[in-house]
């Protein structure tokens, strides 16, 4: 029991990653080290520079615990970190000011993904999703912060960034890394037909 209650330890304080739920959405990284998009702060960039990436549920609902992304800091940049919002979709664009949650991320720097290679930051967020289509906006508060977000492995995607004061958005066909755990909720037919089920099944008992 010692043996065990060591071990959990050493991984606390480690500093390890901690994760809630199931997998629910996916887009691995790409094996490619040097195709990234920039989020940025007003003093990197005049007006600073912010990232959209568009995902769909698919599912009746997800009750989300966590997301996680992959990047790192630019060489020299402050370290930060990074402010994740999820809005929902409006006419394929994201709707700004119906904010639905946001959690914070604290990347790793240059050097340290140079020799260390690239990994997951995740980050817990409590929301509740029906299905449908939603954006992950990144944005940098701190106006000194210069990041980079790395590509997903999946082809093409819905993602744009919104550079300077003038708002000139630019389209990539692209995913960035990006991946969400939580659990599925199922339709209140599915859960009421449970509950049926458990009813009879406890009737046929007695």
């Amino acid at each position: 029991m010692k043996t065990h209650v060591f071990i959990i330890s050493m991984f606390l304080f480690a500093g390890v990653p901690t994760v809630w739920g199931d997998l629910l959405l996916d887009y691995g990284q790409s094996s490619s080290e040097y195709i990234h998009l920039s989020v940025k702060g007003s003093n990197i960039t005049e007006g600073g520079a912010t990232l959209f990436q568009a995902f769909t549920i698919d599912d009746p609902a997800w009750q989300i615990e966590t997301i996680g992304i992959t990047g790192m800091y630019y060489p020299l940049s402050d370290e930060g970190g990074l402010i994740g919002t999820i809005v929902p979709d409006l006419n394929s664009r994201p709707e700004e000011d119906n904010l639905l949650a946001s959690t914070s991320f604290s990347l790793p720097t240059f050097d340290d993904v140079y020799h260390n290679g690239k990994r997951w930051v995740d980050s817990p967020i409590d929301i509740v999703l029906q299905e449908g289509n939603y954006w992950l906006i990144l944005s940098a508060p701190n106006p000194d912060t210069h990041a980079m977000m790395h590509r997903s492995s999946i082809p093409g995607g819905e993602t744009f960034t919104r550079h300077g004061n003038d708002g000139t958005e630019i389209f990539h066909a692209l995913t960035i890394s990006f991946r969400v755990f939580g659990d599925t909720i199922p339709e209140p037919t599915t859960i009421a037909l449970l509950g049926l089920g458990s009813v009879l099944l406890l009737r046929r008992r007695r």
